[in-house]
């Protein structure tokens, strides 16, 4: 070593810097998590009007920028269906209800297409970490239920009962959903 001849540096130890097209991806797939945050705030503190006021362009965003794909829209929407049919579920259950007595209020279907958005963008690094998927998507999910009725746009009668419901229907939901958007 001491006299001039060096050992090659073993394989991958410097590491390329990403290209710009993954730079684009990862600014995309951060883009769609902060916009979707946005949407998740708009959807529950300004209500059915402002929810479907701001899907509109954010779908029109994601599917003119984010999404490369042109078949998107069908796991967006697929995604959105499973998601009322699975609230429609807990409702008929008495997991939780809505403090404004709608059945079913516009902004949470336009809150659960927005969702759909984020699953192949901003949580695809989830993708084939299956435990991980379902152990965030049980927090995560009981979280942003729990939040809803913290601000007052829903209501349960037994919160343990329906963090209990929650968690276990988010564990199965998102790598389901992850599942659904690698196809």
């Amino acid at each position: 070593m001491g006299d001039g001849d060096s050992e090659p540096l073993p394989e991958g130890y410097l590491a390329a810097a990403p290209s710009k097209s993954a730079r684009v991806v990862h600014g995309k797939a951060i883009a769609n998590a902060v916009l979707f945050q946005i949407g998740w705030l708009v959807c529950l503190l300004g209500g059915s009007t402002a929810a479907l006021a701001f899907a509109v362009p954010y779908l029109w965003l994601h599917f003119a920028w984010v999404s490369d794909n042109p078949r998107e829209w069908r796991f967006v929407v697929g995604a959105g269906v499973l998601g009322i049919a699975l609230d429609a579920v807990a409702l008929r259950c008495g997991v939780f209800g809505f403090v404004d007595g709608a059945i079913y209020p516009p902004w949470m279907a336009v809150l659960w297409l927005l969702f759909a958005t984020l699953v192949p963008h901003g949580l695809r690094w989830l993708q084939g970490r299956w435990l991980l998927a379902a152990a965030l998507g049980a927090v995560g999910g009981t979280l942003s239920y729990v939040a809803g009725v913290r601000l007052g746009v829903a209501r349960v009668d037994d919160l343990w009962r329906a963090a209990a419901w929650w968690s276990a229907q988010w564990a199965v939901l998102m790598p389901l959903l992850l599942a659904m958007a690698n196809r």
